[in-house]
């Protein structure tokens, strides 16, 4: 469940935000060079691999901002305005990958097994809204589909905004 809302949250940041892809390589290779780089030679190697980065972003996307700051979930959540769902649903799914005692003493379950149909239906909505929006993938008319979603989630349709 919070490797499905992570993919979602980091995926809908680099497709609304600019400031996402250059954090994102930094992060990735910050954290490679820490498995990797443990000699001089390695570090100067790792340096010139963050060199090559930059000239690549600065090259091939030049109104990309360059950051040399980590990127937290918490951080990709607020550029993909999904904070609330890291703030509700990735917090709740995020104590089991994390070994809280509920979820290592199956309590957390009773509070979660119900949602995680939902949570996960929407997870794949939502990418197959952003499939439809941004690439030329043929997408049927999902609409039953999230209406369905609704009244099971226990929402009310005429609650929802038609928008």
């Amino acid at each position: 469940m919070r490797s499905a809302i992570e993919l979602l949250v980091y995926g809908s940041a680099g497709l609304k935000s600019k400031e996402f892809h250059f954090r994102k390589a930094y992060t990735e290779w910050f954290e490679d060079k820490k498995l990797l780089a443990k000699t001089t030679a390695e570090e100067l190697e790792a340096q010139k691999a963050l060199a090559d980065l930059e000239q690549h972003f600065r090259m091939n996307f030049p109104g990309y901002p360059i950051e040399y700051k980590k990127l937290r979930i918490s951080d990709a959540a607020k550029l993909a305005h999904l904070e609330d769902l890291y703030k509700s649903q990735f917090a709740i799914y995020s104590q089991y990958t994390h070994g809280s005692l509920r979820a290592l003493t199956g309590d957390l379950d009773k509070a979660t097994d119900s949602h995680d149909t939902n949570v996960m239906s929407w997870c794949v909505l939502i990418t197959i809204d952003h499939l439809k929006e941004n690439t030329p993938a043929e997408v049927p008319d999902m609409i039953p589909f999230r209406k369905r979603l609704l009244t099971i989630s226990g929402v009310k349709l005429e609650d929802v905004d038609k928008t």
